[in-house]
């Protein structure tokens, strides 16, 4: 089973690549219910489609990160507004 994610919002980004190496390298769960073995990674042949729509949407989520690294969390205005950015987030990633 993957670790619980951090309460902090600004560590879940690092949490979620710790993860992600894991699988990696000797796999590992990145849900209760969704294992991933190593040799995913590593296959030869795999057709990759919408390639352009993922670096797109990979594009949109480091601005966002970068939004909320250039946001303090300590003011509760721009608390409110990384819950709406992260609200969005979801939003569009649930498209997906």
């Amino acid at each position: 089973m993957p670790e619980t994610p951090p309460g902090d919002l600004r560590l879940r980004p690092f949490w979620l690549m710790k993860l992600l190496a894991q699988t990696m390298t000797r796999g590992g769960f990145m849900t209760a219910k969704l294992y991933i073995p190593p040799n995913v990674w590593f296959q030869q042949g795999a057709k990759f489609t919408a390639i352009d729509t993922k670096f797109t949407n990979c594009e949109t989520i480091l601005i966002w990160l970068q939004k909320l690294q250039d946001d303090s969390l300590n003011d509760a205005n721009k608390t409110a507004k990384v819950t709406q950015e992260k609200k969005r987030i979801r939003t569009v990633l649930s498209v997906f």
